[in-house]
């Protein structure tokens, strides 16, 4: 039996937050001059196709197959290559003889964790995205890890395209900050079953988006949710509940399936990032 989903007047205000913040910053429009303005969301899109060689219609008016010489492919690599930095090269350097002792336990401490998390791929993999859409952005999360039996951090590349933010701020920290992610159904009420509330109202799908904007979807035999993550500031009237926080303003985080087809609130609650940070 399907549970139906009744947001409370908080959860209202916040999905109304981040479908609004989402809207009008889906196409990332930053205006150069007055007359002038890039969507930066088609700015990627172009770089990706001309690295690719595709075409927006792949045939000439004759019906035949255009030949796409891959623009941008050469420049990619040959500064891929020129900035791939090997991680066995990096190194820990005492400044004065008594941090030498020290200075060793640390190079193996860092070296370990780079092999675990292949720090040196990812690096590699992010010069080349950098190379490729002109930015890259990291995300980085405390996890447990059940090899090493503690709690670690972990780190991943976020696509361009599943991000939303305003594009004329300088850098992530100074507006709000949403990220959408695709997850399969049971992922996420078995991974976040203590930590996030409303699981039970979660409707996936089987036809999944891999970006919001995309025409095509991917078929499945598992259902899917698209998940808006909001970092940035809030209402403080979202966690308090009372009129008199509404015009007060907090860090914080917003979590939310479904936003445009089923939307569930499952998380709202202050930033304990102690500096603020996203």
């Amino acid at each position: 039996m399907d549970l139906k989903y009744e947001p409370k007047e908080i959860e209202k205000e916040a999905i109304r937050i981040v479908k609004s913040e989402v809207t009008n910053w889906e196409n990332g429009t930053t205006n150069v001059t007055d007359d002038v303005a890039f969507e930066m969301r088609n700015v990627v899109k172009q770089c990706r196709k001309n690295y690719y060689g595709i075409f927006n219609k792949p045939t000439d008016y004759m019906g035949f197959d255009k030949v796409f010489h891959t623009l941008t492919k050469e420049s990619v690599q040959i500064v891929s290559k020129a900035e791939d930095q090997d991680s066995k090269d990096m190194d820990v350097i005492a400044k004065n003889p008594n941090s030498m002792g020290s200075a060793n336990i640390w190079r193996y401490i860092i070296k370990d964790w780079i092999e675990n998390e292949s720090f040196g791929e990812q690096m590699d993999y992010d010069t080349f995205m950098r190379a490729l859409d002109g930015t890259v952005v990291r995300k980085f999360w405390k996890t447990y890890n059940y090899k090493l039996k503690k709690e670690v951090i972990a780190t991943r590349n976020v696509d361009l395209l599943n991000i939303y933010i305003d594009p004329n701020a300088d850098t992530l920290q100074d507006v709000p900050f949403i990220e959408r992610g695709i997850f399969t159904v049971s992922n996420i009420k078995s991974s976040y079953k203590k930590k996030w509330i409303n699981l039970e109202y979660i409707k996936g799908t089987k036809n999944p988006q891999s970006y919001k904007d995309l025409d095509k979807d991917f078929k499945s035999e598992v259902p899917y949710v698209d998940v808006f993550e909001r970092w940035g500031e809030i209402p403080l009237y979202l966690i308090t509940g009372k009129d008199d926080d509404k015009d007060t303003y907090v860090e914080g985080v917003i979590i939310i399936s479904g936003l445009f087809d089923n939307p569930v609130v499952h998380k709202i609650m202050k930033n304990t990032n102690k500096f603020g940070v996203k």
